[in-house]
């Protein structure tokens, strides 16, 4: 007679975001659309240069887009991995990406990749958190401003975060602005 079967682990499927825009010089009746690099399908030279490619990041979401100087846009935006057994996040964190629109053409898609940088990083098993709600402004000195959450899941606090670059988005430097909640909250960066 067998014994017990062993229990098979249960292996959940994730098909994880990516973050896509569009623009339309037409009035919406035709699209031109566009990925951020960095996804895993996503093998591009701008992808393999995505600092969240290293680290093996499956998605990217909840982005931020902020009009900058000269042409710019900048979308700060979420980046994580789950575990494939649990579901559970096993990494995240917030990323920054800078596009110029050359004005080349008020007809065709002439936006030009620039870079994608890190702003933070959560090893969430090692250290039970989380960054998410991001957000994003740029003041009127050109200083970039990132505010996001990391939520410590074991402690239920949070604690928010202001990130800020002076450099149009390539270097950032982070820091708690808000050490002792105990709520989830969500962040909006503005600046007066």
């Amino acid at each position: 007679r067998p014994g017990p079967q062993p229990k098979a682990p249960r292996i959940i499927a994730s098909a994880e975001a990516g973050i896509g825009g569009g623009v339309s010089y037409d009035g919406g009746t035709t699209w031109q659309g566009f990925m951020v690099p960095g996804g895993p399908n996503d093998s591009s030279p701008a992808s393999l240069a995505h600092p969240g490619k290293a680290l093996n990041l499956q998605g990217y979401s909840d982005p931020w887009a902020v009009s900058m100087k000269n042409g710019r846009v900048g979308v700060a935006y979420i980046g994580f991995t789950r575990d494939k057994v649990t579901g559970q996040s096993t990494q995240s964190g917030i990323f920054f990406t800078s596009y110029q629109d050359l004005n080349a053409s008020d007809v065709a898609h002439d936006w030009q990749y620039e870079f994608s940088s890190q702003v933070s990083l959560s090893q969430n098993l090692t250290q039970g958190q989380f960054l998410d709600k991001v957000s994003a402004t740029v003041g009127p000195t050109g200083i970039l401003y990132i505010a996001y959450t990391r939520f410590t899941g074991s402690s239920g606090s949070s604690n928010i975060f202001l990130a800020q670059s002076t450099d149009g988005g390539r270097v950032w430097t982070s820091a708690s602005i808000d050490k002792d909640s105990k709520y989830g909250q969500g962040t909006i960066a503005l600046v007066h």
